[in-house]
Order: C-alpha cells, then structure tokens, then sequence
C-alpha cells in the first residue's frame, strides 16, 4: 500500500488543549512527551509517516475511524487505541462531533505490556476520567492561581494509573463487543429513565432496527429485554446492600409500579424482593 502524506488539518471549529513535556517537568520526567484533548466539529485529519512516540487514543464521544496501511479502526465513545511508535497511521473525524483525549509516550522507556509490533484496539472505563485529569492539570499549569504542587501530585499519579492499568489489559474485543460493552455501560448509569428502543439506539448512533440485530445476535435477547436484565441486577445488589424499601429499590430502577417489579423479579431471580432481601440478610 502506497505511504500517505503527513497531514494535520484541524477545523477552526475544533477546541484542542495540549500540555507538551517542556511545560510540565515532572511528567517529562515521567517519560509523557504530551497529552492533550480535542472536541473534533467539522474536519479533523492526522496522518503520520513515522511517530516517534507511543499513543493512547481515548474517545469520549462520538466516533472517528484510524488508519494504518494493513487495516481500519473504528473508534467509538469508551475505546482506547493503542498505536506503538514508528507504526504509520492517520486518524479522521467520522461522525459530527467526536470527543477525544490522548497520551504520547517516550519509546526510549520500558512500557510495560505495550506491544511495539501492534495496534491494539480496546474498551475502557478511564476515558472520561482521563479528560478530566487532563484538563485539572492544564488549569493548574496555565493558571497561577490554580498553582498547587500537592494537588499536581495527585493528577499526575492519576495519569500514571490510568495509563499503567489500560497497558495492563490484556483482552482485545471487536468493535461489535465494544459498541455493545458501552452501550450496557450507558444504560446502567440511568436504569431510572423512562427508555424506548429509539432512546436507546440513539446512545451508539444507530436505527433501533440495527440495534435489535445487534442484541439477538450477541446478546441473545431484545434491547428491553437487555435493560430489564440490568434493572433486576441492580436490584439485587441494592437489596443486598441498602436498607431501602422495595418501593424505593423499584423506583431507583426504573420501575414505578411495585406489582409489576416484584412480578418480573421473581421471573428472572426465582424469589420475590423481600424473600431474595431476605435470603441474603441471614
């Protein structure tokens, strides 16, 4: 395959922050030659011949798809790619809006865990938290007032692990795992709210009809069958673990009616809300 250009076209739209290694020793220090986040709107090309770095891609929001010259990636809200240095590739926006933050490494230091052979493309949890870290230490750096060397402690030892855990992580998944992994992880995060299968479709940016395939296919069930399931999961464990009343436990849930709440737990537990309340207390 014919080698691409370097390329870097960033839309006047795009809001980029980035904190390069001569603006924060310690994390120079650390072997970090920047980390940075993009809110991508309109264009956002990057195509590299030869990085001399390792990077971490997180997406927050939205999608983009990267490039090498063997395959494609599409990056969705809840992935990490990793790219190892040397490795050719170009990244685009490829969806509206696409949220992202990343990590650059020094290769002269050992990763452990990074394979610098390979892509790898993965779930993870530290997306957000990630953002965030990001941009607490930029206000603390660009900001005299924001100038505290105990709290830029604690954020930089919050990059060292989240990046320490994500290279850690052994198991790669396909986009269709990833797509569903966070597709059930923004769903359990409002069991409360009154869902429809479009509401649904709409947290990963498909028809409801494509996300009814998805769902019999890999989960073996409907999407309100999947949000059921969650729901009486998230029940056991507050029953386990609260002192709240059964109404109080349906209602955090997404059930406003009790009858039909004790109804479907019994289905899919075999014991009613008091009697698995009950069962777990003695």
């Amino acid at each position: 395959m014919e080698m691409w250009p370097e390329l870097c076209e960033v839309s006047s739209l795009c809001k980029q922050q980035m904190l390069d290694k001569g603006d924060q020793p310690t994390l120079s220090t650390l072997g970090y030659i920047q980390v940075g986040y993009c809110d991508a709107v309109d264009k956002l090309s990057m195509y590299r011949q030869n990085p001399d770095f390792h990077m971490m891609l997180f997406t927050t929001h939205g999608a983009g798809i990267l490039h090498t010259p063997e395959e494609s990636f599409e990056l969705e809200a809840g992935s990490l790619i990793i790219v190892p240095a040397e490795q050719v590739n170009g990244f685009d926006l490829n969806c509206d809006h696409w949220s992202i933050a990343w990590v650059m490494l020094d290769p002269k230091l050992k990763w452990p865990s990074l394979k610098k052979s390979r892509v790898e493309l993965q779930t993870t949890t530290y997306a957000g938290v990630l953002r965030h870290t990001i941009e607490s230490l930029l206000l603390n750096t660009q900001y005299s007032q924001f100038d505290d060397q105990v709290l830029e402690k604690m954020l930089v030892d919050q990059l060292q692990h989240i990046v320490e855990q994500s290279l850690q992580k052994k198991t790669q998944v396909s986009a269709v795992q990833m797509r569903l992994q966070h597709f059930t992880y923004l769903l359990s995060q409002q069991l409360h709210k009154n869902w429809n299968v479009e509401q649904m479709a709409a947290l990963i940016f498909c028809s409801p009809a494509h996300l009814y395939r998805l769902t019999n296919q890999w989960l073996g069930k409907s999407p309100m069958q999947h949000l059921q399931a969650l729901r009486i999961e998230r029940a056991k464990q507050s029953l386990e673990l609260q002192n709240w009343s059964i109404n109080d436990v349906a209602l955090q849930v997404g059930f406003k009616d009790l009858a039909n709440f004790s109804r479907r737990f019994k289905v899919l537990v075999g014991q009613s809300p008091s009697a698995y309340r009950a069962s777990k207390r003695n």
